[in-house]
């Protein structure tokens, strides 16, 4: 075995950052049982970063003492025939104190093994059984009692020699058994791996394993522990479950969770201080500034403008776009563009690169952007790291970018309109400050907005003033802005939403002519007129206003929906409230999906409270803790007194479903005292479930006491409930209707001041039911 070798797999061995894989463990232990001598070949596939490596290490680790011989070996782009089984066995050979063959078997391998005596480079002659025959000799004498594992690391670059040896020793294996795990990418797997495979199959000695990307839950744990909910959330999204990119982009600066889609690639790349050279220390030296090119230029590209950024020739171009693709860097995407494989290669390749060749490559990419006519956007990327004070057009380019991306990444426009101002010597002023203020509210800087939008004097500056004041709980101050002579449709809008908000709130009534207004967005309006409707309990106005916004809504595509998102909360609150629990979680997973895409975190908390309610109420506590957990994570992040208040609550009533009675009068009792202070619309239902903490914490008399308040047919019904029985079967069981039993269920949660089934069930358990 290699020296390198070696060196990664004891890292890994010694490195506890490992998790899942359980069934793939077992797989290959179960293949060292006890089994007749010949071979059994296992592929163990994946894409790069999976943790194939790992995975073997992890293996051999665990492998009890006096098992089968390991050997391991790794194939090379460019090597010598038989390169693997020479890296793999070449550590046992150096210890023999003898030659392990007779002289005819020497002579055949001295010129593929170095480390026997005699070693001269192969000369291509030989028949190539009678060399097959030769290195099956040398397995058999490097078997341990019980047989041989041979690692084969890295196949996906293996040589045709060693490809067809593999042939060999399936159809004619050796006399002692033979593990033989092949690790390769399947998406680099050539016509010569294939054949191995089928090979294999024919004879009966297969076994495939392919690693896909980690559970969640189980990527969780290879994150660095000081993470925050909300950017390991976004960490395993980027990574895909993958745990080297997951690891490479956990060490990123700045931290890559932070960073949204859109930034790692095509903004500046984060460095990444802990990521391996992997594929990238395979290039030659002419494909690398075709590489650093590429990840100048974003991802994807179009090869032709990354030419023009290499100043490359047509020949030499296509030879470095060809070697960046076999060697796994690049690959096709729509178009006829190519991407690199994940966003750490790009990063990796861009900051390989000199500060000076970059500025460089950044303006000839502008160069070759306002030739092909591009827009705002595409050169923004650029021009933000190129311009220099004073510089007029730049800064208006960077404006209009802003402008153009405002919804779609408001982190970035929000930095561009900064640096905009900063080439013009000053402060972004009228509109363009709006902007500004407008990028600050959707990133969720507040504080930040807040500042910026004082200073604006213009009429849609109160708006945005009233949203910043609304999410952090200063209702007074969000409805006095929006006390204007004429409002807007959209401050009427936030009116109302702010009026939501705020305890006894019912003294404001929704003005359903704001939906004929023609200026206001029909979809976001309908959708806030329904929830509004839907909490005075005003049926007709509440099913009336949710069909007409979930058609328009629903019609949508993301790009028209994300300026207005918040549409999905107020539409989901309004199906909840007509009993249509699905339709709610389609439209907040589709909220949350949008939020955390393009980078509007406030209203990701919003999102997840609301699926974390959902879960509640139908008893799925595992499902409610995962969102909980992020809704607290992005308000605590964001200090957002107003999304504290919302994910207290929710982590209270979690707490008593799930018996953790201590933990929900905690958090149940700061909702109230924020609630209280804030005079937020969740103070009723902070109180509620407050009383409900410490009555599951009190003696079971005083549940039994709280039970009493039912009547005999819904204590029957609450009875079934804490069984597990759906409304359905209660229905069957005490022959009622569907429509009957939810009726009943509404008056036991108004009695008992809960929204939950698990709740019922709960009382019902401490009372002794």
């Amino acid at each position: 075995m290699s020296a390198d070798l070696w060196r990664v797999l004891d890292r890994h061995r010694k490195n506890p950052g490992f998790a899942g894989r359980e069934e793939e463990l077992k797989a290959l232990t179960g293949l060292l049982g006890p089994r007749p001598a010949g071979v059994r070949l296992v592929t163990l596939t994946g894409p790069a970063g999976i943790g194939k490596t790992r995975l073997f290490a992890q293996w051999w680790e665990q492998l009890p003492p006096g098992g089968p011989a390991v050997v391991a070996g790794r194939a090379e782009r460019t090597a010598p025939p038989f390169e693997v089984f020479s890296d793999a066995l070449d550590g046992w050979l150096r210890q023999l104190p003898e030659p392990p063959l007779d002289e005819d078997g020497m002579v055949r391998l001295a010129g593929i093994f170095p480390a026997l005596p005699g070693h001269r480079p192969a000369s291509g002659g030989g028949r190539a059984d009678a060399v097959f025959a030769a290195i099956r000799a040398l397995l058999l004498r490097a078997a341990g009692p019980d047989g041989l594992v041979l690692f084969c690391d890295d196949m996906h670059w293996a040589d045709p020699e060693s490809l067809a040896l593999l042939e060999f020793l399936c159809r004619e294996p050796p006399a002692v058994p033979i593990l033989i795990v092949l690790a390769y990418r399947s998406a680099q797997a050539g016509a010569g791996l294939t054949a191995v495979a089928e090979t294999a199959r024919r004879h009966g000695v297969l076994h495939a394993l392919e690693l896909g990307g980690l559970a969640e839950t189980e990527a969780d744990r290879l994150l660095p522990p000081g993470l925050d909910v909300p950017a390991r959330r976004a960490l395993y999204r980027e990574g895909d479950g993958n745990p080297g990119l997951l690891r490479a982009l956990a060490g990123a600066e700045p931290p890559a969770g932070y960073l949204g889609s859109a930034e790692l690639r095509t903004g500046l790349p984060p460095v990444l201080t802990d990521a391996p050279a992997g594929d990238l220390s395979r290039l030659s030296r002419e494909a690398w500034p075709t590489a650093h090119a590429a990840a100048v230029c974003g991802d994807p590209f179009d090869p032709a403008m990354a030419g023009w950024v290499a100043a490359a020739e047509p020949d030499q171009l296509r030879e470095s776009l060809g070697e960046l693709r076999r060697c796994g860097v690049l690959e096709p995407a729509p178009d006829g563009r190519l991407s690199f494989r994940d966003p750490v290669l790009r990063a990796g390749a861009y900051h390989a690169s000199g500060s000076g060749w970059r500025r460089d490559a950044h303006a000839r990419a502008v160069s070759w952007l306002e030739r092909a006519g591009a827009g705002a956007e595409a050169q923004a990327q650029h021009l933000e790291h190129i311009a220099v004070t004073g510089d007029a057009v730049s800064a208006r380019v960077l404006t209009e970018a802003a402008r153009d991306t405002l919804s779609r990444s408001p982190g970035r426009a929000a930095r561009w309109l900064e640096r905009a101002a900063q080439l013009l010597r000053g402060e972004p002023a009228g509109e363009d400050r709006l902007a500004l203020g407008r990028a600050l509210t959707l990133s969720g800087r507040f504080a930040e907005a807040e500042r910026v939008l004082l200073a604006v004097d213009l009429p849609e500056a109160g708006r945005w003033r009233a949203k910043v004041y609304r999410f952090l709980g200063r209702y007074s101050e969000a409805a006095h802005e929006t006390r204007v002579r004429r409002p807007s449709a959209g401050v009427r809008a936030e009116l109302l939403a702010t009026a939501m908000e705020c305890h006894g709130w019912q003294d404001a009534t929704p003005a359903d002519d704001l939906a004929r207004e023609p200026s206001a967005g029909e979809a976001a309006v309908c959708s806030l007129l329904a929830a509004a409707w839907g909490r005075l309990d005003r049926r007709d106005g509440l099913a009336r206003h949710t069909e007409r916004a979930t058609a328009l809504v629903d019609r949508l595509g993301d790009e028209h929906l994300v300026p207005e998102l918040e549409t999905l909360r107020w539409l989901a609150e309004a199906e909840w409230r007509l009993g249509r629990p699905g339709d709610a979680a389609r439209h907040l997973a589709r909220g949350r999906r949008l939020a955390s895409e393009f980078g509007q975190h406030f209203l990701r908390s919003r999102f997840s409270a609301g699926l974390g309610r959902l879960a509640l109420a139908a008893g799925e506590l595992d499902a409610a803790a995962y969102h909980t957990e992020e809704a607290m994570g992005c308000a605590e992040i964001l200090a957002s007194p107003a999304l504290l208040v919302e994910a207290q609550v929710l982590r209270a009533g979690l707490g008593v479903a799930t018996g953790d009675v201590e933990t929900g009068v905690l958090y149940a009792q700061r909702a109230v005292e924020f609630a209280s202070r804030l005079e937020d619309a969740n103070l009723d239902l902070a109180r509620r479930t407050l009383h409900q903490a410490r009555t599951a914490r009190a003696e079971p008399s005083a549940a039994s006491h709280t039970l009493k308040l039912l009547s005999h047919r819904e204590e029957q019904i609450a009875l079934l409930v804490s069984e597990g029985r759906t409304n359905q079967q209660i229905a069957r069981e005490l022959d009622l209707s569907h429509k009957t039993v939810e009726t009943y269920l509404g008056r036991i949660f108004k009695k008992l001041g809960i929204s939950a089934r698990t709740q019922v069930a709960h009382l019902v358990g401490v009372a002794g039911g």
